[in-house]
């Protein structure tokens, strides 16, 4: 196996919490455990470091100041010290790298594919039109967000979507877009698998101690539409069924679930928080679920990490279709897909799953399957390095 030299670029690393910056040092120290030398540029304002167990793979460059002309100069002298080509991966978002308004980056871009060295550009966000409303005092930032990531787009040797939804807004901005260029390369699991049946069996004891079922949900808890289905969702499972119980999992659980007890005295007694937990605590507590579910306002995605936990953890996991959702999930039967974000259809397929044993094991088993074969940090690994070894 050829060994490169990679450089990524992005906007924060743990534990600076950020999806982005975990599927980064996820990726960079898969390839370093592969014998490729690898570095990651990225922001630090509180002169964080990421974990001791990287620092030996991993070579960290942060950057205390800002993406200033000055930056991307040091950036370029050492790059520049190795005199093969390198492969540099651009984590980008609109927001990130100094926003749209900043064209430090694009230059530098242009400088290191003049130098031949290979430009790979994931797309976590196109542009923020297709995430956030546009509203008439933003229409000159998104003119320059389009244009920069027409510009890094042109640049871009390979480019990578988390999602099949961000393949449209692409396609709308460089048409001349070939298979050969555009590739889906779907985020993974940011909580790791780590088996621990006592303490599970011990938290579903203490979360449900009367009840038969324990249900989960992980994820943030920022987008109010999200937000809002979750709550309709969780009210209808839990609902003349005392019997059942909702733990509420993920930064902000704890305020979500006072919400949802203030609103719903009825259900109060049935709905449990983590509150923000470590990855080893957070993987014990989606162990000791029966069964998560994961509804998302426009569908679920292979760019929603919360989903990829429970897939991860071999969970049986109802969600729902939506304008974001790709074929894959209806395809390979790993979760038990609702046809739209009704909730009372949602309902019924969680009493589906539950009430039944066989079927609710078999969705786990298969979930891990699907994970392995397609989400997995392995899987990815080995299609970077297959299409690194591709012509250009």
């Amino acid at each position: 196996m050829i060994k490169r030299t990679w450089h990524f670029l992005c906007e924060t690393l743990p534990p600076q919490n950020s999806s982005v910056g975990y599927y980064t040092l996820s990726l960079a120290n898969g390839l370093a455990q592969l014998g490729h030398e690898v570095h990651i540029w990225y922001h630090s304002k509180k002169r964080e470091r990421p974990r001791k167990k990287y620092k030996q793979l991993v070579n960290f460059h942060p950057i205390f100041t800002s993406w200033s002309k000055e930056e991307f100069s040091k950036m370029t002298m050492y790059i520049d010290k190795s005199s093969k080509s390198s492969y540099i991966f651009l984590q980008y978002r609109p927001d990130f790298f100094g926003g749209c308004y900043n064209k430090n980056l694009n230059v530098f871009l242009q400088q290191q594919t003049k130098k031949k060295h290979v430009l790979w550009t994931m797309f976590h966000i196109p542009y923020s039109e297709y995430v956030f409303n546009l509203k008439p005092r933003n229409i000159l930032s998104h003119f320059y967000e389009k244009q920069k990531a027409l510009q890094i787009n042109k640049l871009s040797h390979k480019i990578f979507i988390p999602t099949g939804a961000w393949e449209k807004p692409l396609r709308s901005l460089a048409k001349e877009i070939n298979k050969e260029k555009l590739h889906w390369l779907p985020l993974q699991s940011t909580v790791p698998y780590i088996k621990d049946i006592r303490r599970a069996k011990n938290l579903r004891k203490a979360f449900a101690p009367d009840a038969q079922f324990l249900f989960g949900s992980f994820g943030s808890y920022y987008d109010l539409k999200h937000l809002d289905l979750l709550q309709q969702t969780i009210k209808c499972i839990l609902t003349n069924h005392p019997e059942r119980s909702f733990l509420l999992l993920g930064r902000g659980s704890d305020a979500f679930v006072e919400r949802l007890k203030d609103e719903n005295s009825n259900i109060s007694s049935q709905l449990e928080t983590s509150g923000e937990l470590d990855v080893k605590a957070l993987s014990a507590h989606v162990q000791s679920c029966d069964l998560m579910v994961q509804p998302y306002f426009q569908g679920v995605a292979t760019n929603r990490t919360s989903i990829m936990v429970s897939l991860a953890h071999g969970k049986p996991i109802v969600t729902n279709f939506g304008k974001n959702t790709e074929f894959v999930w209806g395809k390979s039967s790993c979760v038990v897909l609702s046809p739209d974000s009704d909730v009372k259809k949602m309902k019924t397929l969680c009493d589906k799953v539950i009430y039944d044993t066989a079927y609710r094991l078999n969705l786990g088993k298969k979930a891990i399957q699907v994970y392995d074969k397609f989400f997995s940090l392995n899987s990815i690994l080995d299609k970077i390095l297959t299409l690194a070894k591709s012509k250009l």
